[in-house]
């Protein structure tokens, strides 16, 4: 039996709803920090955990991975073309790696 690999498309969703589901229930049931811990290890960390290493297989897979990165980094200033840290260099290449495959995908220039 071969195990499938989830899409993007399909655990970044999974992801914004065990986060969703996480601030609700650790606001109402966790009573301690690690209880907090465990909950978040257990649902969307683990789904983030699971979300490295899948390559974008589509267009839809591509954008999705584009929605999770404008949304997760909403709140941090990157400079993904110049910046000289190594979380601006991933960053700007993962942006342009997914851009060249849409782009190689839709017949236009990367």
């Amino acid at each position: 039996m071969t195990v499938q690999t989830p899409t993007i498309t399909v655990l970044v969703p999974r992801y914004y709803a065990e986060v969703d589901a996480f601030n609700t229930r650790t606001l109402t049931d966790a009573s301690t920090d690690e209880d907090a811990y465990v909950i978040a290890e257990a649902t969307y960390n683990a789904t983030l955990r699971r979300m490295i290493g899948v390559p974008a297989r589509t267009a839809d897979d591509a954008l999705a991975a584009i929605d999770w990165f404008i949304k997760e980094c909403a709140d941090t200033q990157l400079d993904i073309a110049n910046g000289d840290c190594l979380y601006d260099r991933v960053a700007g290449s993962l942006v342009n790696a997914v851009r060249d495959y849409i782009a190689s995908t839709a017949g236009r220039p990367a």
